[in-house]
């Protein structure tokens, strides 16, 4: 009796045995999957700042560009603006000497 007795308990300890590593090699597997989509979530988070920061440092560029040949253009016509100017006062003068001379 004593052997068959034993032999059960052995027999129900092996297998709960069994059945617990089972259960905790699933348990880790979830924890390996569910890390593993984190870490795939971060890194698509991640990949899209990236993305997000190369894309505004193109806009960035084109604006710095676009206020150059703004700057570039507000010169070229404050020089055309003066020049149109003293033209406009020697013509003014022209016209004085002319009418004082009439």
């Amino acid at each position: 009796h004593i052997g068959v007795q034993f032999d059960r308990e052995l027999v129900q300890v092996v297998s709960e045995s069994s059945h617990k590593a089972v259960r905790d090699t699933q348990l880790a597997q979830d924890e390996a999957g569910w890390l593993r989509a984190q870490l795939e979530a971060e890194w698509c988070q991640g990949a899209a700042r990236v993305e997000l920061c190369a894309e505004l440092e193109a806009r960035l560029a084109e604006a710095r560009a676009a206020l150059g040949r703004e700057r570039e253009e507000r010169g070229r016509l404050e020089g055309e603006c003066a020049s149109l100017e003293e033209r406009s006062s020697l013509l003014e003068a022209k016209l004085e000497a002319v009418a004082l001379s009439e």
